[in-house]
C-alpha cells in the first residue's frame, strides 16, 4: 500500500506539471486531476465522505462521466480512491497527502493569502468563491481591501461586484462573482450581461473574473467572447497573490504596483496563469 510520501510525490508531480504549461496549452480538461484532487479535500473535510454528485457539482456539472472515467484510469489503478457505488472512497493516506500537496508554494492553501488578512487562507478563499462558506465580510470588499494592500497609488471606485482600480492613465477591473458549485455556461452570460451594464465593456481596460473553476471549455470560451475579460479561477487568485507578495519583498510594492497591469497578456486570453502573470510582472522590474 502507498504510503502518504508516494501519494505526496504524485499529487506534487501533477501539480509541477500544471505549473509548467505554457499559457496556450491551458484549457479546461487540463485541470480535471487537479481540480478532482482539491474538491475531494474540501468535500470530505465538509462531509467526512466525497459524493459522486457532489464532487461534479463542484468540479464539473456537465462532465460527471468524465470525473468517473479520469477516477477509475487515473486514481483507482494508482490505489488513491475505490469507486464505489455513490462515492468515491480515499484511501487514508491520499486524503493526508493531498492539503500536504496544496500546501506548496504558490499555493499555499493552509497559510493566509497575502494582504487579505490574517484569518482568510487560501482554501477559505476558495470555499468562498464556489459557494461551500460564507464570509461575514462580503467577498468584494475583501477583494477591495486586498488589492488596496497590494498596489500603492491607485485609487478604487465600486460599483456592484465590479470594482475599478486607477493609477494615472492607466486602470483595470476586478469583478467578483461566486458560484453555486462550478462556474457554467449560463454564469459566463450572466457575468458578460452585467459588465455590459456597468459600462466596463466599454473602456478598453482590461476585466480580471475572479470566480470558481470552469465547469468546461465552453463556458471559459464563453466569457473569452467579450472583450478584455480575463477569467481567474480562484485557486489561480490565490496564487497570484502569492507571487506578488514574493516579487514585492525582492524588490519594491512601488515597482511591484507600476507594472502590475502587465499581468494582462496583449496577445492571447486563455485561462488566466497566475504563474506567467508573475513572470510578465518580474519582466518590468
Amino acid at each position: 500500500m502507498p504510503t502518504a510520501q508516494n501519494y505526496s510525490s504524485l499529487f506534487n508531480s501533477e501539480l509541477d506539471y500544471l505549473r509548467n504549461l505554457e499559457e496556450s496549452q491551458f484549457n479546461n480538461d487540463s485541470f480535471y486531476i487537479r481540480d478532482i484532487l482539491l474538491y475531494s479535500w474540501l468535500l470530505y473535510e465538509r462531509d467526512g465522505l466525497v459524493r459522486k454528485s457532489e464532487l461534479a457539482k463542484y468540479v464539473s456539472p456537465s462532465g460527471e462521466g468524465t470525473i468517473d472515467a479520469l477516477m477509475r484510469c487515473f486514481f483507482q489503478i494508482r490505489q488513491v480512491v475505490c469507486v464505489e457505488g455513490a462515492t468515491y472512497r480515499f484511501s487514508t493516506e491520499a486524503l493526508e497527502a493531498i492539503p500536504q500537496a496544496f500546501n506548496t508554494p504558490p499555493y499555499k492553501l493552509l497559510e493566509p493569502v497575502p494582504y487579505w488578512g490574517d484569518d482568510i487562507t487560501g482554501k477559505r478563499l476558495i470555499q468562498y468563491f464556489c459557494g461551500m462558506d460564507r464570509p461575514e465580510t462580503p467577498l468584494v470588499q475583501l477583494a477591495n481591501n486586498a488589492f488596496r494592500n497590494m498596489l500603492q497609488n491607485f485609487q478604487c471606485e465600486q460599483r456592484g461586484n465590479l470594482l475599478r482600480f486607477t493609477r494615472g492613465k492607466s486602470s483595470f477591473y476586478v469583478y467578483i462573482y461566486v458560484t453555486d458549485g462550478a462556474f457554467r455556461l449560463a454564469d459566463a452570460d450572466r457575468v458578460g450581461a452585467d459588465l455590459l451594464a456597468l459600462g466596463a465593456l466599454s473602456t478598453n481596460a482590461p476585466v480580471l473574473v475572479c470566480t470558481a473553476n470552469t465547469d468546461n471549455n465552453e463556458a471559459n470560451d464563453r466569457l473569452r467572447d467579450f472583450p478584455l475579460i480575463y477569467g481567474a479561477w480562484s485557486i489561480e487568485l490565490v496564487s497570484l497573490f502569492h507571487y506578488m507578495h514574493g516579487l514585492v519583498g525582492e524588490f519594491d510594492q512601488q515597482r511591484v504596483s507600476q507594472n502590475f497591469l502587465r499581468i494582462f497578456p496583449q496577445d492571447q486570453r486563455s485561462f488566466f496563469s497566475a504563474h506567467h502573470a508573475a513572470q510578465r510582472v518580474r519582466e518590468g522590474l
